[in-house]
């Protein structure tokens, strides 16, 4: 019984390890050299930062040749849009707060889920090297953004909080 205990605890810390070495790794939706323009282009695939049953907010990490952007899509169960001008804010775990601004005003995409109906935006905010690495080196813990009905705040919850980080640190 003793060695069937063993066992069993070391295919157990076995398989949580490959999983944390497969979570750290960067995964890519594209990774490519574009033969027209003569760029390098990264994407990260994307990873949550707040999800519940109405709204959902997911980051990836853009490169295109030494220029880095966040893409952060917004999800939700109503209609949305954003003001040029705007702002998406994220709070760091030093309590500093990175504003990134809407430079276009931007109307969520109406899509039919079936029985119910969402609506989604995709912005991307072009990061200067200090932004960019002062979200590498930090966690995000909550995060502000505003809409045309008012703003949207949320604390992110622990197992999202280092992954705005996660998809940068792809593309840095």
């Amino acid at each position: 019984m003793k060695y069937i205990t063993t066992l069993f605890l070391l295919i157990s810390s076995f398989s949580y390890s490959q999983k944390t070495v497969k979570y750290d790794k960067c995964k890519f939706q594209k990774d490519e050299y574009d033969k027209f323009t003569k760029e390098s282009v990264k994407q990260t695939k994307g990873k949550a930062i707040f999800m519940n049953l109405s709204r959902s907010v997911v980051v990836q990490g853009f490169k295109v040749d030494n220029r880095k952007y966040l893409e952060i899509t917004v999800i939700d169960n109503h209609l949305f849009g954003f003001k040029e001008g705007g702002s998406f804010m994220l709070m760091l775990d030093d309590e500093e707060v990175v504003d990134l601004k809407f430079e276009n005003s931007i109307v969520a995409d109406y899509i039919n889920a079936g029985s119910f109906d969402i609506w989604k935006a995709r912005v991307l905010f072009s990061l200067n090297e200090e932004i960019f690495n002062k979200l590498v080196k930090s966690n995000v813990y909550e995060f502000r953004y505003y809409t045309s009905d008012g703003y949207v705040e949320k604390k992110i919850k622990e197992k999202y909080i280092n992954n705005i980080a996660s998809v940068l640190k792809c593309i840095e």
